[in-house]
């Protein structure tokens, strides 16, 4: 985390409080992470690989 002399508050180092942001649940937000990571990001590696193959 990182902290700014103006942003600074006292609460932030309360042990009980959450230090990440929570997963949202919901559905859509859930299909279209993993989509992304496990289909359009092995897609896109492909697609580039694809290309550069192209020019040589």
């Amino acid at each position: 985390m990182i902290f700014h002399p103006t942003s600074f508050h006292p609460t932030i180092f309360h042990p009980n409080e959450a230090s990440m942001a929570r997963w949202p649940q919901n559905l859509w937000t859930t299909v279209f992470t993993y989509t992304s990571i496990f289909v359009g990001f092995p897609l896109l590696a492909f697609l580039l690989w694809w290309w550069v193959r192209q020019g040589s």
